[in-house]
């Protein structure tokens, strides 16, 4: 039997106790939360020691490339327009540097009709 419960919170603080979330699903999300630092403290709070965040999220391109520097100038653009979302962040370092352990962690490039979002990385973490 599957028991799930979904909530729409601030990523900052949740009212959720420590230790208490098997799993956080995360889609699309932390291109648009002021801090990504933030709000993986308090997911890495909530999980129960051997939980998992799995995400699905959008990242900027390659250090380096045309398209990363695109994306940091017109970034500003972006918060204002697009609910706060920064298609300029690697997301990378910050989950490696979360305190969490990474179980799974791809890149892949995918081309939609969004000119600045073609970057996505996908994976699974776990609080130990």
């Amino acid at each position: 039997m599957l028991a799930c419960r979904s909530a729409s919170q601030s990523s900052f603080s949740t009212r959720f106790g420590d230790n208490t979330i098997d799993t956080v699903i995360s889609s699309l999300v932390l291109c648009s939360v002021p801090s990504v630092e933030e709000a993986l403290r308090e997911i890495k709070r909530i999980l129960k020691p051997g939980g998992t965040l799995r995400f699905v999220e959008h990242v900027a391109a390659p250090y380096g490339t045309w398209l990363c520097r695109f994306q940091k100038l017109l970034s500003p653009i972006c918060q204002f327009f697009g609910d706060g979302c920064h298609p300029d962040r690697h997301l990378e370092e910050s989950l490696k540097d979360s305190g969490l352990k990474i179980l799974r962690l791809e890149r892949t490039q995918i081309n939609i009709n969004a000119p600045l979002v073609h970057h996505f990385i996908a994976g699974e973490l776990q609080k130990e």
